[in-house]
């Protein structure tokens, strides 16, 4: 449910944190499989990833709704980007790439994704866990399409040279 209160939710903190590492775990492995075969030491990916997606949703679901959305949206990406460092840093020169296209992607699908779910009049409805799930569905799939897209033709870019 929202977090609509002024103060830091612990008990929601330590469930996003496992529902992030959680999700970490399974977006990691399928990021896994395709950078295998273009990364060397990439095997660390899986716990890079699940380390920052379970950084950045404990405190977006610990933080109240009105700090947590903008706070994520702006540093959920670089989060997520800078974590992963820990598994690119030897496989690329200008690692720092990463952090930005994430950072930057990732904003761009929060703000998509929030958009898309305010046109739909989602964020109007009194919270349900259909109304919950769709919202967090879109969103992170908005989210998830921009971050792969940008990650991907950095990727791309960068392993030509």
């Amino acid at each position: 449910p929202p977090n609509n209160g002024n103060e830091f939710n612990g008990g929601a903190f330590f469930g996003g944190a496992m529902q992030g590492i959680l999700s970490g775990i399974v977006v990691g492995f399928l990021q896994w499989l395709v950078l295998r075969r273009h990364i060397v030491g990439a095997g660390r990916w899986v716990l890079w990833t699940a380390i920052g997606l379970g950084i950045v949703h404990a405190f977006g679901d610990a933080l109240p709704d009105p700090v947590a959305i903008p706070v994520v949206s702006i540093f959920g990406g670089v989060v997520l980007g800078a974590t992963q460092w820990f598994a690119l840093r030897s496989a690329f020169d200008k690692v720092w790439l990463w952090i930005i296209t994430t950072g930057i992607s990732w904003a761009i699908g929060m703000t998509i994704g929030l958009t898309l779910t305010e046109a739909m009049g989602l964020r109007d409805q009194p919270w349900t866990p259909q109304i919950g799930a769709t919202e967090h569905g879109l969103v992170g799939l908005a989210v998830g399409l921009g971050y792969g897209i940008a990650t991907g033709l950095l990727l791309a870019r960068t392993a030509k040279r």
